[in-house]
């Protein structure tokens, strides 16, 4: 199902009762570090980026973007989400730091 989202821009008051949508473009992330981003760690805690969901996403918030609200998520303006998508082929290493 499609719905329309009012995405808040930067300068704009991003109300706080509102969901942090996941907007444009989705780019699944699996790491390749075992108990760094993938399987566990030493303690048995859950590190595997592609389990944990974290992703690569536009957002109905851009006023937020570079702030830390996300719960692990990397968020991007979704005109350059949307960009980004178009250039990376699945398979693409991809690091952050």
């Amino acid at each position: 199902m499609q719905k329309l989202a009012k995405i808040y821009k930067k300068g704009d008051n991003y109300p706080k009762d509102i969901k942090d949508e996941i907007l444009t473009r989705v780019l699944v992330l699996d790491g390749m570090e075992k108990g760094i981003n993938k399987g566990r760690d030493k303690n048995n805690k859950l590190v595997d980026a592609y389990f944990r969901g974290v992703l690569i996403h536009g957002t109905n918030n851009e006023s937020g973007i570079g702030k830390e609200i996300s719960h692990g998520c990397i968020r991007m303006l979704n005109e350059d989400v949307i960009k980004l998508y178009d250039l990376v082929k699945k398979g693409t290493l991809v690091l952050i730091k």
